[in-house]
């Protein structure tokens, strides 16, 4: 199997180091396959013109190379809602009104095991007790997908093979 990747950048600031360690390990992963380079330019408040400039001459001095044109996010909105719809239609995804407070206040309470990083408390998942829901707080609300109580989750990964856990155990 040939590797396709991306590297996706967000033209709203120069290149730092971070970004230039993820896009140099991308394309040496890409080697003998594809890399295609997707302007994540979908924050329009903060997306600029001379940053995308600056980001492709950063790129090139860096010496990545990418097949074909610049993939722009939002000429493609289209597709996402696409996807984002059969989504829905699937049933697999719900939404979620909790603000970040409120994720994090979850996160502090006492819990049986101590892990690591905190689990989602499932407060709008449904068949919880949800909060009130207006429907201006749907529109803006975060989707989450669902996941079967107790059912192993499992994939290949192209570099770390076999993958299989339980959501919300380590």
């Amino acid at each position: 199997m040939l590797y396709r990747g991306r590297i996706a950048p967000s033209p709203t600031g120069l290149l730092h180091l971070g970004h230039a360690r993820t896009f140099l390990i991308a394309a040496e992963r890409a080697a003998g396959g594809t890399l295609l380079l997707r302007n994540d330019d979908l924050d329009t408040d903060r997306a600029r013109p001379e940053f995308v400039t600056a980001m492709v001459e950063d790129l090139q001095w860096l010496g990545i190379e990418w097949q074909g044109d610049m993939q722009l996010q939002s000429r493609r909105q289209h597709l996402y809602s696409e996807a984002f719809q059969r989504l829905q239609e699937l049933g697999v995804v719900y939404p979620c009104i909790c603000s970040r407070r409120d994720l994090q206040a979850a996160a502090r309470a006492p819990h049986a095991e101590d892990d690591d990083e905190p689990s989602y408390p499932g407060t709008c998942r449904p068949g919880a007790r949800m909060p009130t829901q207006s429907s201006a707080a749907t529109v803006n609300a975060a989707w989450r997908f669902r996941v079967p109580d107790g059912e192993a989750i499992r994939f290949t990964d192209a570099l770390q093979g076999p993958q299989e856990f339980v959501a919300g155990r380590d």
